[in-house]
């Protein structure tokens, strides 16, 4: 959780999520429920210590469990969901 007030807020209003993940013209998009939020311990130390060696600073860390994904790339294959 990183620069996200407002998406922290409706996470935890609302635990289904939907995660655009882009590289180039490659991305992915995953529907995810929200598990936990880490504001301490194992997750959260693993996540603060390189974050903070480049100065940004970490006030969570989330885990989910990903529902269904589904190919989104520049590609004829945009839209299908993944196995």
């Amino acid at each position: 959780e990183i620069f996200m007030n407002t998406t922290s807020k409706n996470i935890q209003a609302n635990k289904n999520v939907a995660i655009l993940i882009v590289k180039g013209t490659e991305s992915y998009l995953i529907n995810a429920t929200a598990l936990e939020r880490f504001t301490e311990g194992e997750y959260f130390e693993t996540m603060i210590k390189p974050m903070s060696e480049k100065g940004i600073p970490v006030k969570a860390v989330w885990t989910f469990e990903a529902n269904e994904i589904f190919d989104q790339s520049a590609t004829p294959n945009a839209g299908t969901k993944l196995d």
